[in-house]
Parts: C-alpha cells; sequence; structure tokens
C-alpha cells in the first residue's frame, strides 16, 4: 500500500528493519558504510540486499569519499542513491560519479546550497528547524526536499500540508538478531498509510 507522501530511512544496519521498512512501503532505504561504529561493510549491505525488495537503496558514507570506495559502492550492485553532505558534493562530481545523490542538508546551508550546482542531486534531506518549513519550499521546487524527522519537532500534519515532498526517518541498531523493535518508525508509517 502506498504511503501519502515520500519517505527515506536512513541508518538501516540490519536485515530486519530492512524488510520492515520495505513492508510498510517506504521508498528509499539508506545504509552507513564505512569503518565508523555506525557503519556496515559493502559485503553487509549486499548481503540484505539480496532479501528486499521494494525500496530503492542508497548509501551513506562515514568516512572520506575517495575514488576507490566509490568505485567499490557503484560497482555492489543495487544502488541508486548515494547519500552525501554538502562538503563532500564535489569530491564526488571531481570523482567522475554520475548517478543521483541525496544531499543532507544542515540549517545554516539553505542559502549556500544555491550557489552549488545541483545537477545530480535528486533529493534533498533538510535539517530544518521547528516551524520553519516554508524557508525550505522554493529549494523544494528545484529539488524534492524531505524533512529529517529525527531533528526538530515537527507534527506529520504541518509536513503533508505543505508542498515539501515527504519525510526522512533514522533507523536503529538492532540488540541481538531478531530482537528488534519498530516503535521509532511505526507510529509515523502507519499514520502515512493511504486510506
Amino acid at each position: 500500500m502506498p504511503l501519502k507522501t515520500k519517505v527515506i530511512v536512513r541508518n538501516i544496519t540490519n536485515l530486519s528493519e530492512a524488510r520492515y521498512c520495505a513492508g510498510m512501503g517506504v521508498d528509499i532505504l539508506s545504509f552507513p558504510i564505512g569503518n565508523d561504529a555506525r557503519g556496515i561493510s559493502i559485503d553487509q549491505f549486499k548481503e540484505i540486499g539480496e532479501w528486499v525488495v521494494g525500496p530503492q537503496f542508497a548509501l551513506e558514507f562515514l568516512e572520506p569519499v575517495d575514488e576507490q570506495i566509490l568505485n567499490v559502492v557503484t560497482q555492489a550492485g543495487k544502488i541508486e542513491y548515494i547519500e552525501t553532505t554538502l562538503d563532500k558534493l564535489a569530491i564526488l562530481s571531481n570523482n567522475g560519479y554520475k548517478g543521483n545523490i541525496i544531499l543532507s542538508l544542515k540549517p545554516e546551508e539553505l542559502a549556500q546550497v544555491q550557489q552549488h550546482n545541483l545537477n545530480l542531486v535528486t533529493t534533498i534531506i533538510a535539517d530544518v528547524p521547528s516551524g520553519d518549513l516554508s524557508s525550505w519550499e522554493s529549494l523544494n521546487e528545484k529539488v524534492p526536499v524531505l524533512v529529517d524527522m529525527s531533528k526538530g519537532n515537527h507534527e506529520l500534519q504541518n509536513i503533508l500540508s505543505s508542498s515539501l515532498s515527504g519525510i526522512a526517518l533514522q533507523g536503529n541498531e538492532e540488540l541481538a538478531s531478531g530482537n528488534k523493535t519498530y516503535d521509532h518508525l511505526a507510529d509515523i508509517l502507519e499514520a502515512l498509510e493511504a486510506d
């Protein structure tokens, strides 16, 4: 069943959460890749990807982007997007990346982003201060903007009634294999189920 707005869930590190999100109709799952304690390996990503059908996949870089890492992730298969930050955007294009980019923006970067080439940017995840949705709506006319629900205190209904394109949610770690709750996602995703 389709959701009422576009949804990306970031920080997916386990199969249980990936399958739950796929079953709920999430559009994009984003996996943190890197040697950081929060990340998973390319092999772990491939394993999870073999068991999940429906959503598109994105990779979040947790370490500096270099040509070798970029080649590995773009050859991993099933990857439609790379999620990055404004300071790494030029690195991707300088390394010849031609795919889709999800750009994660902080509030203070809203004015600065207008000066960048956004040709490869297909989606923006915005850390929008509470009650400040309107200042992001003009950017949404150029590139779809999703509100990061893990930042600020946003009412879902306010986002749905704005012209913004959707929301971004945050996954969390699995304590033990098969030991997982989805409370951090369930209320919002259930509220977004189409009537």
